[in-house]
C-alpha cells in the first residue's frame, strides 16, 4: 500500500511551507491484524482528541458515542457544508457591482442557450 505525506524539518520550516513530499510503499505481509488495528486506533485517537477539543462545549454536554464505526467522526462538521445559497452569497459578496452584472448577464445568456 503506497502512502504519501509531507514533512518539514521543524515548525519554522513548516511555517514557510518548506516541506518535502515523501512516498513509501508499505508491505503488510505477515503483520498480525491486531498490530495493524493497534496502530490504526492510536492514529484515530489523535483525530478524535482534535475533534473533542474543537467541540468542547458539545463534548461536555453530550459526551461521546459509546460505540462507533472505525473512521467515523465523533462530531459532524458544518464547516464544509456548502449550500447553493451560501455559495451564491460567498461569490456575489466578493464581486464588484460591475462584475456581478457581467456574471448575471453571462448566466442569463447560458440559460437562454440551454432553453433553445
Amino acid at each position: 500500500m503506497k502512502t504519501t505525506f509531507r514533512v518539514a524539518m521543524d515548525n519554522e520550516q513548516k511555517a514557510i511551507k518548506n516541506r518535502y513530499k515523501v512516498t513509501i510503499d508499505v508491505d503488510f505481509t505477515g503483520v498480525p491484524t491486531e498490530v495493524i488495528e493497534k496502530h490504526a486506533i492510536a492514529n484515530m485517537k489523535v483525530h478524535w482528541q482534535s475533534q473533542i477539543r474543537n467541540n468542547w462545549d458539545k463534548f461536555i454536554k453530550e459526551g461521546v458515542p459509546a460505540k462507533m464505526t472505525f473512521g467515523d467522526a465523533i462530531y459532524t462538521s458544518t464547516k464544509s457544508v456548502m449550500t447553493e445559497e451560501k455559495a451564491e452569497a460567498f461569490i456575489t459578496n466578493k464581486l464588484t457591482p460591475e462584475a456581478k452584472a457581467a456574471l448575471i448577464a453571462r448566466l442569463q445568456a447560458s440559460l437562454e442557450e440551454i432553453e433553445e
